[in-house]
């Protein structure tokens, strides 16, 4: 039978409602530190475990953190939500993780059943740009904290962490350039011309103008946002246009589809990179220890993740409408080089 409150209370020889507020650490126990020393001594003599939903009901905190992410397949986002994870329980909190799968209406979904649930704050990172309206700035006015990971609409109030990939972009342009690329092709998923990604692919096209380099239509590549999605419609791009009119390198959205793509030209019997150059963005973990090392804009996970949780947790960091900005980074590994004569 689970011991309840009022047996470490007839233990330790205290009403309940003093018990209850000696383990929940009310700033208004008016109890001797004698009388909380016996009460803990109980509770731990007894094997009590607080009920934490009827505690979060009676001082209206939870000590639970929602968090909503776009896609739990990539390693991005399950190396982010470590170290969100890493903070939360430093701060002794817990984490609720829902996955969108990339997919519009399940964010929705997603949001309406973090709004049911007993939470102190959101982190999210979105793709649907509508839910700011229906549903993110609606929970903030209410009192929820909302942290957003990424850029917000110019309009909203919310607490935001952004990430400035121009250095890193523009470093990566610069790199091909001096290495003699001058024909440049992109991998993007699928769904990114409508979500998130905008900017990002905004950013691409504008360094490439700066360092005057080419990217033919034809080899803008749109696959599923998966490793094989990636390596299949490489393969397919292979199959279609002969060696000496593709381009020296491919920039890709994020590390997963550069590593797919990279698959497809060994398994194609090209040479990564003497043959064709790639490059990533995210740094996810394992970029690093691939056969061929991937070179990568790395985005800050760790620092994200300390100034997500701040932001929802701490009074100063969580005001409204405030934006922290961190930079991306080019890390120059194994999977560019010169570029080869065609």
């Amino acid at each position: 039978m689970a011991v309840k409150l009022k047996d470490v209370a007839a233990v330790a020889g205290v009403a309940t409602n003093t018990a209850s507020s000696i383990l929940n650490s009310r700033k208004d126990s008016w109890a001797s530190e004698d009388t909380k020393r016996r009460v803990r001594e109980a509770a731990e003599q007894l094997g009590y475990t607080p009920n934490r939903i009827a505690r979060g009901l009676s001082l209206g905190k939870t000590d639970t953190i929602g968090l909503i992410i776009p896609d739990l397949q990539n390693p991005f986002y399950s190396a982010l939500v470590t170290e969100i994870e890493t903070e939360t329980i430093k701060r002794n909190y817990d984490l609720i993780i829902e996955d969108t799968r990339l997919d519009f209406h399940r964010e929705m979904i997603c949001l309406d059943k973090i709004a049911n649930r007993q939470i102190d704050g959101l982190i999210i990172n979105p793709i649907n740009p509508d839910i700011f309206k229906t549903h993110l700035e609606p929970m903030a006015k209410s009192g929820m904290p909302v942290v957003v990971l990424g850029e917000p609409p110019k309009a909203s109030s919310l607490n935001c962490i952004q990430i400035n990939l121009n250095d890193g972009v523009n470093a990566t342009f610069q790199h091909l350039a001096k290495m003699g690329h001058k024909k440049i092709g992109f991998i993007l998923h699928e769904k990114a011309s409508h979500q998130k990604a905008t900017p990002r692919i905004a950013r691409f096209k504008q360094a490439l103008k700066k360092y005057n380099l080419e990217s033919p239509e034809a080899f803008l590549i749109q696959c599923a946002p998966t490793l094989s999605g990636a390596r299949d419609a490489f393969k397919a791009l292979l199959e279609v246009h002969p060696k000496a009119s593709l381009p020296t390198a491919f920039v890709c959205l994020n590390d997963l589809l550069a590593i797919g793509a990279m698959r497809a030209a060994s398994e194609a019997g090209f040479n990564v990179p003497s043959d064709i150059s790639f490059v990533g963005v995210d740094n996810i973990p394992v970029a690093e220890f691939m056969p061929v090392a991937l070179t990568t804009i790395a985005q800050p996970i760790r620092q994200m993740a300390i100034n997500a949780v701040a932001a929802v947790l701490d009074a100063d960091a969580s005001a409204s409408g405030s934006k922290t900005m961190l930079s991306g980074q080019l890390i120059i590994r194994e999977s560019t080089g010169p570029a080869p004569v065609r």
